[in-house]
Order: structure tokens, then sequence, then C-alpha cells
């Protein structure tokens, strides 16, 4: 890899190009296998093409798998899915859970934090000298000699997993559905050797981005289908559409710069004595003649950070490495409980869709295991996916009868079922709180109580503690159908809470489709509540994030660049320049992205301060659109801050002089300019 001065950027690359190629691959291959193995295993069990029981199973073990099944595809036909479509729904996401879960158990032994009933153990990895794990030969011996391979390895994930459930309730649930199928002998043997050394090199195990890399790969054959459908002239009309075509993994090098002038920014700017700026590679000073804003301190526990797009967790990822540091310059926490509150307190995500917000939290998880050690157990997630998969038409009466004596809520949960029907395909785009606003407006008037005021927060919390406990209480219920249908109401008020917040940093990279590639009901949304950001998703998705972010918050983007310079955008530009102070600005141009070729994205990373700016402002503005690679864009992007943070450590001007913002002279290569 190349260097940017002194500084190594292969520690800050993330996965290697080429060895991405090998896990694409190897991803490719195990999803076509399993997939084809559980479209099997469902015709053995009666399951017919269209989705519909016949016959009966042959053991009770079978009738208790398909009754799981069954009810996980009557929830897709419920939700507007064609039985043959919801059959394919739940064939690609339990095959998508099995290759996650052992994903996640490969890259837990990788780091040595996969520990069942107190023993460290490999489940993937062979032992040496057999053609096994310890996990499996231990439960081979416990179990038998003449038990069947299959049977072996089941109880082997099956222990390995119960044992995660403990620690990380949801992820690992053996009572989900989507969990219901085990895959065949030969299925078992392929994943295994694919997951082993022999093709993929040990240590990518243990890297940040392997559960994001392989989702992306995952992906590839939604991805290619929607691309085609919108050569033809088709338009992105179904979430799984949407999520497809819109999925790209963040470059860590973009995320790297977005974190450490966005939520780096801020601490520096409540601590400007801190030394951390100088461990950050991409953080940019502020100019000697610039402004230094005033901030009041907050404790780290109290900082918050959004991704309103979160794909699998990548800016969140990073921000966990920052909050570490955070919390070690205060000293203020006992260091065993920072990671339980970074992602109890500081992290939170949303996505619309489904798998990549469960490898986010598989993905954090992991990040705390390897502080905490393999016993890390978090109190709580605040990740949540925007599929909240409801039944077409109003609330049924069931769900409204606990509610019938208050009026407040039954109209909040009248109005967060609306919203909440069209939560799988806009996600965060969506204004469910506003209904929750809306009562308790109606409340102020009726007791000139100010939402402001402990009881108006105070009412807001047990209504939607209400509401959660009813629908948590259908989640218990003996009948699956009933439990998965309370399953996703809960899941939608935990979403309605997530965007009700406001957050001190927003970070993300937004989906990008303009506007005439999305169906109408997409678009006429998009026209009607973000008017100036109506030509493309990333534009309505930053006046979104604009809402999400506090008065004096950061916000930081990859966006295309067509936002800067379009006439067609010119409102968005006087909207945002209105209401934030722009601090760095990086325009990349076409090849930023290692997995996109030619000129198909043009991208532009910016970081914005919320609040009117000074007259004296000044921003930070680098032009790379010149290198024809994202490692050659990588590399002049470091060397220009590196040079201009050492122009700042060399001035001798104070931390309070050189907080985040500046500007930026002209790169050997490329160019910058001030404003």
């Amino acid at each position: 890899m190349p260097k940017a001065g002194t500084r190594d950027v292969a520690a800050t690359w993330g996965i290697f190009p080429q060895v991405r190629g090998t896990l694409r691959r190897t991803v490719l291959e195990l999803r076509s296998v399993l997939e084809e193995d559980f479209r099997l295993q469902l015709t053995a069990l009666g399951i017919t093409g269209e989705g519909k029981p016949a016959g009966r199973p042959g053991t009770e073990a079978g009738a208790r798998t398909r009754e799981a099944v069954t009810a996980a595809i009557e929830g897709g036909v419920k939700a507007g899915l064609g039985r043959p479509e919801a059959l394919r729904a739940f064939v690609r996401e339990a095959a998508f859970t099995f290759l996650d879960r052992a994903v996640a158990l490969r890259c837990l032994e990788a780091r040595g934090l996969l520990t069942v009933e107190g023993i460290a153990e490999t489940l993937m990895a062979p032992v040496e000298d057999l053609k096994a794990s310890s996990l499996y030969w231990r439960v081979r011996n416990d179990l038998g000699g003449s038990i069947p391979p299959r049977e072996v390895w089941r109880e082997a994930f099956g222990r390995a997993s119960r044992a995660l459930a403990e620690r990380i309730p949801g992820l690992f649930d053996p009572e989900a559905p989507r969990a219901a199928l085990f895959p065949l002998q030969q299925t078992i043997q392929r994943l295994v050797e694919a997951l082993g050394p022999a093709e993929i090199p040990p240590e990518i195990w243990e890297s940040d981005e392997v559960l994001g890399w392989v989702y992306q790969y995952w992906n590839a054959e939604e991805k290619d289908a929607a691309y085609a459908k919108l050569r033809n002239k088709g338009k992105l009309a179904r979430p799984e559409e949407l999520a497809a075509a819109t999925c790209l993994y963040t470059e860590r090098y973009m995320v790297d710069f977005l974190v450490q002038n966005t939520l780096g920014a801020l601490w520096h700017e409540m601590h400007p004595e801190s030394s951390l700026p100088k461990q950050w590679p991409y953080f940019v000073p502020r100019p000697a003649d610039a402004p230094t804003p005033a901030r009041e301190p907050k404790r780290v526990r109290d900082i918050t950070i959004l991704d309103p797009a979160c794909g699998s967790g990548h800016f969140l990822l990073r921000a966990f490495d920052l909050f570490m540091e955070m919390y070690a310059e205060e000293g203020l926490e006992d260091p065993a409980e920072v990671p339980a509150l970074i992602l109890e307190r500081n992290l939170y995500g949303t996505d619309i869709d489904a798998r990549a917000v469960q490898i986010a939290a598989l993905a954090l998880y992991l990040k705390g295991c390897a502080v905490a050690g393999p016993e890390f157990r978090p109190r709580r997630l605040n990740l949540v996916a925007a599929d909240v998969r409801l039944p077409k038409g109003p609330p049924p009466p069931e769900l409204l009868d606990p509610f019938r004596n208050d009026r407040e809520a039954t109209e909040v949960l009248k109005g967060i079922w609306q919203e909440l029907r069209q939560a799988p395909l806009l996600g965060s785009l969506l204004h469910p709180e506003r209904a929750l606003e809306q009562a308790l407006a109606y409340r102020r008037t009726r007791t000139q109580e100010s939402l402001l005021e402990p009881g108006g927060e105070a009412y807001r919390r047990e209504l939607l503690e209400s509401l959660r406990e009813q629908f948590e209480r259908l989640s218990g219920d003996e009948d699956v159908g009933r439990r998965l249908f309370g399953e996703e109401l809960a899941k939608g008020v935990s979403l309605v809470e997530l965007l009700a917040r406001r957050y001190d940093v927003v970070v993300t990279n937004p989906p990008y489709a303009g506007s005439k590639n999305l169906d109408e009901p997409v678009k006429g949304f998009i026209e009607r509540e973000y008017k100036e950001g109506k030509r493309d998703l990333y534009a309505a998705f930053i006046l979104r994030c604009l809402d999400f972010a506090r008065e004096g918050g950061y916000l930081g983007m990859v966006t295309q660049q067509s936002w800067l310079f379009l006439r067609s955008f010119a409102k968005l530009r006087q909207r945002v320049l209105a209401r934030t102070a722009v601090t760095t600005l990086a325009h990349l141009g076409p090849r930023a992205f290692e997995e996109i070729v030619g000129e198909v994205v043009n991208v532009a990373l910016f970081t914005l301060r919320t609040g009117s700016p000074a007259p004296e402002h000044r921003i930070t503005a680098f032009r790379l659109v010149g290198p024809k690679s994202p490692a050659a864009k990588h590399r002049l992007l470091l060397e220009a801050i590196e040079s201009l943070q050492r122009d700042a450590w060399n001035r001798g001007e104070t931390a309070a002089a050189i907080a985040s913002g500046g500007m930026v002279g002209p790169p050997r290569t490329g160019g910058g300019s001030q404003a």
C-alpha cells in the first residue's frame, strides 16, 4: 500500500481489494449452496412452491419446523407479498441468517472469544491434524460416535448459538423462524471449508469490516437485478430493490474523515486542551484566523451519534473507537463499563434493510467483545430495522381496546400505524414521531403543560412504554403468528423512539437514487416532504439529517457531488447554507470507491455544523477529482491533512486555536481553496 509522508495508510484502508475478490467469490458460492439446500428441505417438509403446506411432516420435529416456516411466510403474505415471493424471501432470509451466524462465529473464534459452557472453543476452524473444530469433537464425544455428523454439527451450532443468545439476545435467537432450518451435511462441510484458512487468510476474520463486505457481496444478485430493471426503464418499487440498488459499503478512509471531523471536532470544541486530535490522521485543524466556537462540555456518556442509513454499521464501528479514546481521556467511567456504555448510550442506527442492521449489531457486539472479553453482555443496542411489516388497513380492534379510555394513546397508535405501513420503503425519511408530538400538543392544550416541563417528557415516555408493553405481550404469545406480529409492533415503537430524538452528531452514506428511478409512492413522498431535495434520495437525506441534528451539532455525509453544482439543487444549497456552517469539503469525484469503476458515482464528503455561520467563518476544501484510483485520492488527502496538521502544531498554537474546521493550501496534486 502507498504511504502518505511517514504515515502508513494500510492501517486505515481496511480489507485490501485483492482479498475482497476472494471473499466475494466465497460468499456468492455459499449463498447459492445454502438457498438450494433450504429449498430442498422445504419441499421435503411438504411446503409447495406456492408457500403452502401440503400433507403431513414425518416427524414431530418436522412439524414444529414447518409451523415456524409457515408462520413466517404468512407474515410476508399479510404484509403484501405474493405467496411465491414470500417463500423466496423466507429462503433468502434463512440462508443469510445461517451464513451470518457462521461468519460471526468464525470472527469470534479468530479473536479467541468463542466460549461455550466456560470453555474457549473453535467451531468453524479445524483442530490441527483433524478435520473438524474443537467444539465439534467435544459434542461428538458427548453424544457418542454413532451419531450422524450432521446431528453433531447441529448440536455444536446449537450450543454456540445458545451461549451467544445469552450474551446478546435476538441475534442468535434459537426460536427465530428464519433459524428453523439446518443445512444438510454436504452443505455444512462446504461452508466449513470455504471459511477456513485455505481459502481466506485467518487475519481477515479479525477485521472490523469483514461482516460488512460479506453482506455487500451477498446482495450482488439483487443489485444486478435492480440495475437491470433501471436499464430497462423500470422503477425501484420494493424495499428490497431500493436496499440492493443503493447498498454501497463505504471505504474506511471516507468514514474516518467524516467521523474525525464531526465527532472528533465536537469533542475538541468541548475540550480544546485535548491531545486526541494529534492521534487522528484525518482531523483538519483550524487556521489561525478562524473563529473558535464556544461549546459547553458534556459527559461522554451523554454524547449521541446517529447513522440514519446505517447499513452494516461502518460509521458506528469507527465511532466506537473514538468514543473509547474520549472515555479514556475523560477518565470518569469504570473502564470495564465503557464498551457497554458506548452501545447503550452513544451509538444509534437504523436502516430499511433488516439483514444489514443484523450485521451492524453483530459487528458492534464483536467490537465490544474485543475490548471487554468473551463474556461481554451489552444491556442495549440502539439499532432498529425499519422493515416493520404490518397488515394492510387500520390497526385491529384488539390493539386499540386496551387504550380505549386514553384518547392520546389511541391517536398515537393510529398515527404510528399509518406511518409505519410505509417504513419498509422509506425508513428514516418518515416522521412517525409526528403522531406522538400531536398527541402531546393536544394534552398540552388540555392541561396547560409545556412539553419542555418534566411532566410532558414523562408522559411521552409513559405513553411509548405502555404501547411497547402491550406489543411485547403479543410477542410472547404461544401462537407463532401472533408472536411475530407483536415483535413487528414492538420494533415499530423502537423506530419511533429513535426517530423522535435529536443527536449531537449525524453521519451517513445515504442511498443515491434519482427521482426518475423511483416508483410513484416514494417519488411523491419525497416531493411532498423534502421539496428542495426531491431530485435524489441522497438530497432528501441531507434535509432529514439536518432535522436529526441538535442545534450546534455536526453532520457528516458521503453523497453525489451534483448538489454542489447543479442549478436544480440551488434551493437545497440555499437552505443548507442558511442553516449550517460548512466546515470541511472533500471533492473526490469519480473512482473514489474501489468497488465502482468508471464515472458512475461522483463523490463529495462534507461536514457541517448546524446553526448560522459567523461572518468570519472559514471552511476547508479539498479538490481531488484528478487521481484515477481510490488509493491515489486517499494518499493525497492524507498528505494535505498531514501538512496542515504539521503547520498547525509547529506554529505552537494552543489546542483551543486549532479545533475543527479550517482551510487547506493547495496540495502538490489536486487542489485546495479557502472560503
